[in-house]
């Protein structure tokens, strides 16, 4: 799905992407929902000079994990992890 903005100049992307994962291919019901979210958004724009042309990219990673009966992975040492 493409958003356009008509006030952006033509040489810049404003991108928002936001999704649920599934369980996967490891469970025979693997199209239910995990309790996670995950977004992304970026801006993109073309820079141009007389000797070079290039583009500057300025992004955002979010992960939020709601499961609260999952073991998750954490290698910190122990005393530090419980403490």
């Amino acid at each position: 799905m493409e958003f356009n903005f008509p006030l952006l100049p033509d040489l810049t992307i404003l991108l928002f992407f936001g999704a649920r994962p599934t369980q996967g291919v490891f469970q025979v019901k693997g199209m239910d929902e995990l309790n996670v979210d995950t977004y992304y958004g970026a801006y993109t724009r073309s820079v141009t000079s007389k000797q070079s042309a290039g583009e500057l990219r300025v992004f955002a990673l979010g992960y939020i994990d709601h499961r609260t009966l999952v073991l998750k992975t954490d290698n910190r040492p122990t005393a530090s992890s419980h403490g």
